[in-house]
């Protein structure tokens, strides 16, 4: 199946949820950023590879300016997941928006 064939939520064609969708989602990826990096640095954690050590440090400089570009730094499978459930709880309790998530909307595929 591919993208195309996914059903989305129609309430992301309202002007309402355009209008605060980059906000919500600079907040979700932020907040992810921010639960890896607290992983990572729980009880002084020593990280020996050092390609992460570098995709945690860029990603702790990038937070403020672009958190979506640092969240592409310490992405991991199955964060789609927390993803859409922290937008859905965003977008109902601040904005007051009813959004399905796509595993919702298509209760017969299988996300990672």
């Amino acid at each position: 199946m591919e993208d195309k064939d996914l059903k989305r939520d129609p309430v992301e064609e309202t002007v309402e949820y355009k209008a605060v969708i980059d906000s919500v989602m600079n907040e979700v990826y932020t907040a992810m950023v921010e639960l890896r990096l607290g992983m990572y640095e729980e009880d002084g954690f020593q990280i020996e590879n050092p390609v992460l050590k570098d995709r945690i440090m860029r990603a702790r400089t990038l937070l403020k300016e672009s958190p979506g570009e640092a969240y592409k730094l310490v992405a991991q499978m199955g964060d789609c997941h927390s993803i859409w459930g922290l937008k859905q709880r965003l977008l109902r309790t601040k904005h007051g928006i009813e959004w399905q998530t796509p595993a919702e909307l298509n209760p017969d595929v299988l996300f990672d």
